[in-house]
């Protein structure tokens, strides 16, 4: 596992977040040293949730944001 998609994973450990709280959450928990872009953090999210490691929140549509529709906040499936 890639250590961004680590991050994420940990971002998301205390619950859902938008993608901007994702990303603000890996630069602090990284010290500064990871800054996502949000290609990288969609592009992430959508593997995470194809394997199954996530979830989605809600969807929303976020015109301004180029990307259309995609996941609005993620959020861990409970332990199996």
């Amino acid at each position: 596992m890639q250590e961004a998609t680590f991050l994420i994973l940990t971002a998301l450990a205390a619950g859902a977040q938008h993608g901007y709280g994702i990303i603000a959450e890996v630069q602090k928990i990284s010290g500064g040293r990871v800054r996502l872009r949000a290609g990288t953090l969609y592009t992430a999210l959508d593997r995470l949730r194809a394997d199954g490691l996530i979830g989605v929140d809600r969807e929303e549509v976020v015109e301004a944001a180029g990307r259309g529709d995609g996941p609005a906040a993620g959020q861990c499936p409970p332990p199996r």
